[in-house]
């Protein structure tokens, strides 16, 4: 059997080739979605501290400020690993769209009696769940459904130009950004004639973009250095603009037009990620760990926010010092683990799990 695992590296040629093979499992869209999973739960721990600008310390605040910015990739990765997997060979079929209204219920219906135990309008939820999430981080399974069904319809080619799939992210993703106020010169869609409007059609963007990179030729260029100076960059951009615009704000609301995921920052640095990710890059030691987050990532995003909630209220509350972020975090995940593993030896079919 021909190994096509990972990256083959042809004599003589200045490129890496990555094609995805139809019988071996390939290890780097695992890698990268358990690395989102750890991102998006950390995200969510800081990101409480936001809103207190006025209450607590600036240094504490500053510091929230710069991890929720440093993990804002983690939601354009999850898009993009889903589009790899989907927008090629092997489409969505009936089967994942069950699985994934499985999710919305299972998961639905575990936040509702999480609301119902603290008595916050946990009927209405129920009532709800089929149109809107019940607790904030339950969106990504709504929305990853219109993705899915376009799945079916869309196939990126293979291999398509590295450069020319970059040129076509800038056009959609700067050009045609309606989001991007504070790009108004540069930008045709603040006409609105040329917008592409509303959350959806963004996140099938970065499906087809992940799709469409994950099989492309890539340049033979040292993607993890590069990375590391983008998602710094970047992050600085993120935090700074977010502090400036907050400290403007009369009351202390938070003003961060950049933590949109589909801004100019956000954007390289889910690239800057994923190139390295897809190419290698990733520690071996990182590895094994990973591997793990990512066998349960499933349970573990949809059941952290829960654990995260429950662990403010009863031993972290209020979210006046950072250093609870570096306790809240592993804490969260430690204990969501506790849940998802067994978990996922009930669900031998491996609906919700």
């Amino acid at each position: 059997m021909k190994n096509t695992n990972n990256l083959s590296l042809r004599p003589g040629r200045s490129e890496l080739s990555l094609t995805p093979s139809e019988t071996a499992r390939e290890e780097w869209p695992d890698l990268l979605r358990g690395m989102a999973c750890l991102m998006v739960i950390l995200l969510h721990c800081a990101a409480r501290y936001l809103y207190e600008y006025n209450a607590i310390a600036l240094a504490d605040w500053r510091i929230a400020d710069i991890v929720d910015s440093a993990v804002r990739f983690s939601v354009p990765l999850f898009f993009m690993v889903s589009g790899y997997v989907f927008y090629g060979p092997h489409q969505p079929r009936p089967r994942h769209l069950m699985r994934l209204v499985m999710c919305i219920v299972a998961y639905g219906c575990i936040a509702v009696g999480y609301k119902a135990i603290w008595g916050s309008g946990a009927l209405d939820a129920l009532l709800l769940l089929p149109f809107a999430p019940p607790f904030y981080h339950l969106w990504f399974f709504y929305t990853l459904a219109p993705v899915y069904l376009v799945g079916m319809l869309v196939t990126v080619r293979e291999p398509p130009r590295f450069w020319l799939i970059i040129g076509l992210a800038v056009i959609f993703f700067v050009v045609l950004n309606p989001h991007l106020a504070y790009l108004a010169p540069f930008s045709l869609a603040r006409s609105g004639a040329a917008a592409l409007d509303g959350s959806v059609i963004w996140y099938v963007l970065y499906a087809i973009l992940g799709a469409a990179l994950g099989r492309s030729v890539a340049p033979r260029l040292p993607w993890g250095g590069i990375a590391v100076i983008i998602v710094v960059g970047t992050t600085a951009i993120i935090a700074r603009d977010a502090e400036v615009r907050t400290a403007a704000a009369a009351d202390g609301t938070l003003t961060a037009p950049l933590f949109n995921y589909m801004s100019v920052p956000v954007l390289a640095g889910a690239v800057a990620i994923f190139m390295a990710v897809r190419t290698g890059t990733i520690p071996v030691m990182a590895r094994p760990t990973l591997l793990f987050v990512h066998r349960y990532s499933l349970p573990l995003y949809g059941l952290h926010a829960l654990v995260l909630d429950a662990l403010w209220r009863r031993l972290f509350w209020p979210a006046d010092q950072a250093w609870k972020i570096a306790a809240i975090f592993p804490l969260t995940v430690l204990l969501t683990l506790c849940i998802a593993i067994p978990l996922s030896s009930i669900d031998r079919r491996r609906w919700i799990t």
